[in-house]
């Protein structure tokens, strides 16, 4: 292990050993020899970042092919659940970029370091805005807000040439905490993917922060693509259904929605479909 400090931040880095690198991703923990790294592992790095309670994060960072030459800046694009989404979806990104599709981006994913579910993945807490006793330790969503915004994104921005909007996916309770985000901390990113997003927590609790956002703002500064699938069951669906009413009638200026229903797709299946279609979206034409 090597350790760096950067201002008030202590990272560990995390390079493979010399023989083995360990990858958590896709609910496997996957051991490949160095000598035999698949091309779409080559791009990954890893580091960790301690949030200010003390909460280690694993990141996985994919910078562009041209990065070191290049000499540009590069927007950043953040993946929550890194553990499960980040390997198939920064290839899926970058196949997207070869075909001219999206940006070239910097690539965030944030995650535990941790097999999905496993010991150590604080996904319920992180993502969840209130406690509730089946879930023991949820209710963290401030406090990974606050490390998003107060640790994370100055640890990029200070690390890497970044520049243009800032995005950021999040699917399920990922999506639910996105939601959550936008209402209860707006700005502080530029485009939300938000992809079959767990509405139903704590008795809908997330629509009682639209309203109290609603009662003192007409503007709502954000790019949000939001999406359900058929196969998630009617209650998922209709509170889809009713965010994107609300959203509608609110008609916040300077908020722009986009949503899209996927009528034979499960929970995970639509999950590469949702964000190579929402990617497409939020870049537009913003192509390279």
């Amino acid at each position: 292990m090597r350790y760096r400090a950067s201002g008030r931040y202590l990272t560990m880095m995390a390079p493979p050993s010399p023989k083995w690198i360990f990858v958590p991703a896709l609910l496997l923990l996957c051991t490949v020899a160095v000598a035999q790294v698949p091309s779409g592992l080559k791009h990954i790095q890893f580091q960790d970042l301690a949030s200010p309670s003390g909460q280690v994060y694993r990141l996985f960072i994919s910078l562009p092919d041209d990065y070191a030459q290049s000499g540009r800046s590069y927007p950043v694009v953040y993946l929550l659940d890194a553990d499960f989404n980040f390997l198939h979806l920064a290839n899926l990104y970058r196949q997207l970029v070869q075909s001219n599709e999206v940006p070239e981006a910097i690539l965030v994913g944030i995650g535990y370091g941790t097999v999905f579910l496993e010991r150590g993945n604080n996904r319920w807490q992180d993502f969840s805005p209130t406690f509730l006793p089946k879930y023991p330790g949820s209710g963290g969503a401030k406090a990974f807000g606050a490390f998003l915004s107060e640790r994370l994104k100055p640890f990029v921005t200070g690390e890497y040439r970044t520049g243009g909007p800032s995005t950021i996916h999040g699917h399920s309770m990922a999506g639910l905490f996105l939601t959550y985000l936008l209402f209860q901390q707006p700005g502080l990113f530029d485009q939300y993917l938000v992809t079959s997003p767990s509405l139903w927590w704590d008795g809908k609790k997330v629509f009682d922060y639209e309203k109290g956002y609603h009662a003192e703002h007409k503007d709502l500064q954000a790019k949000l693509f939001l999406t359900v699938a058929g196969k998630e069951g009617k209650s998922m669906r209709k509170d889809w259904q009713t965010l994107k009413a609300t959203l509608a009638s609110r008609a916040y200026a300077g908020l722009t929605v986009e949503t899209r229903y996927y009528p034979g797709q499960s929970h995970i299946g639509v999950i590469p479909g949702a964000f190579a279609d929402g990617m497409r979206h939020l870049w537009g034409s913003a192509t390279r």
